[in-house]
């Protein structure tokens, strides 16, 4: 037996909104893999050698006093050697080990990412073009100004959380923060 008209496009609205709410968690994903790809572009900025001291490479309490990344990943490392299962690491440093710890996590991450958002292009997903455009409340939300004189007013500083389209919808607005001009107090 055929579905009515009304039957039909009422599915067809109740799939466009369950396909919607796929989307934005999906986009939560990325912005957590956003995340994961700053922190390890940072934890390996942290591991290469200071320009001031020249081939030294930072130390725990010059890279990040409270958080102490190449003691964690020092610890993983020693404790992964000591597994019976796992093989032992190849020789070297501890600290050689970290670095290609470090690279394979942040190449991963990022693969990841890009394949994810391959997948959502592919559904007509994309991301607004934010910075340096003039604000667009029909898809911008503004979370903040700030007075400069380099950008003209109104136009789109930095982007706090990145927005979508989805079939030329908004499917997320991007948060940003939006120039005014300078103003003398």
């Amino acid at each position: 037996m055929s579905q009515s008209p009304r039957e039909l496009a009422r599915e067809k609205g109740q799939r466009n909104k369950e396909q919607k709410a796929l989307l934005c968690e999906l986009l939560k994903i990325v912005d957590e893999l956003d995340s994961a790809c700053d922190h390890w572009q940072k934890v390996e900025q942290e591991l290469e050698p200071s320009p001031e001291s020249g081939s030294e490479k930072l130390t725990e309490t010059q890279a990040r006093p409270d958080w102490g990344v190449k003691k964690v990943w020092q610890e993983f490392l020693e404790r992964l050697g000591k597994k019976k299962d796992s093989p032992q690491p190849q020789s070297g440093s501890v600290g050689e080990n970290l670095e290609e710890v470090v690279q394979s996590a942040k190449e991963g991450v990022e693969i990841i990412r890009v394949e994810l958002l391959e997948v959502l292009e592919k559904q007509q997903v994309k991301a607004i073009k934010t910075v340096g455009e003039v604000f667009d409340p029909q898809c911008m939300y503004a979370v903040g100004l700030e007075a400069t004189e380099e950008m003209g007013e109104n136009r789109v500083v930095k982007e706090v959380v990145r927005g979508y389209l989805w079939q030329n919808k908004v499917l997320r607005e991007a948060q940003v923060i939006v120039a005014s001009l300078a103003r003398d107090s």
